[in-house]
């Protein structure tokens, strides 16, 4: 029997998301500490980025609402915050660890967890016996 997966949905820029508490208090804290730094009122942010002062409020109270990630990125530009930065204060960010799974293909990731546990002291050997390998005509 074939089972079918399911393809997941496209995200859709202007898809509304979902922030947990302690990330959305972090964002808002953010936004609103750089906006007063500036001394940029509300409506001035909103009429200049062309969303709304009520949304700008939203957001720097960090109240639900609806957020969208092309608005959210739309002030982020406006105060010259990087998508990067809005990733990590959000918890969206990868830690190095998920980055560096996230690369490894799915059928090498058995042999490196094993290659994880060798010694730190055994690597020289190993390196060397890799090397001697790659140089053989080996059937395999």
């Amino acid at each position: 029997m074939v089972v079918k997966h399911k393809k997941p949905e496209p995200y859709h820029p202007a898809q509304k998301f979902e922030i947990p508490d302690e990330a959305r208090d972090r964002f808002a804290q953010l936004f609103a500490q750089v906006r007063e730094q500036r001394a940029i009122p509300q409506w001035k942010v909103g009429k200049d980025t062309g969303l709304s002062q009520t949304f700008v409020s939203t957001l720097e109270l960090g109240a639900s609402g609806d957020w969208s990630l092309v608005n959210t990125l739309r002030l982020a530009k406006y105060y010259g915050i990087s998508p990067q930065q809005v990733a990590d204060v959000l918890g969206l960010a990868e830690t190095p660890e998920e980055k560096e799974a996230s690369l490894i293909p799915e059928y090498l990731k058995e042999t490196v967890e094993l290659l994880k546990e060798i010694p730190q002291e055994r690597i020289p050997a190993v390196n060397a016996a890799l090397t001697y390998f790659r140089h053989k005509d080996l059937p395999f």
